[in-house]
């Protein structure tokens, strides 16, 4: 059984100059615009929030032998589009291990 929350939601709620006007996204607001949107919001709040550390791994982390990196070479040909040549008889794939 699938559940889903559907919501209504409008932009920039509690803030006038934003509120339910699209183009704001991802824009800042002045330094005064910022100013006055911060006290329509109840004011600037100095809340820290403490969290537990996580508890170190029992183990150390091992790891694997690292192979050296192969990059793919290609043949020098007239200009090509790069999604064209990595489909085609221009590109080499390195020898996998």
């Amino acid at each position: 059984m699938s559940e889903a929350i559907i919501a209504r939601t409008v932009k920039g709620k509690g803030v006038a100059a934003v509120e339910d006007i699209g183009g704001w996204d991802g824009k800042a607001l002045s330094e005064e615009e910022a100013k006055k949107a911060i006290a329509e919001l109840g004011g600037e709040r100095h809340v820290t929030i403490e969290i537990e550390k996580p508890e170190p791994p029992a183990k150390p982390t091992s790891f694997v032998k690292l192979q050296p990196l192969q990059l793919p070479t290609y043949k020098v040909v007239d200009a090509i589009g790069t999604r064209t040549a990595k489909h085609s008889e221009h590109w080499e794939q390195p020898d996998r291990m």
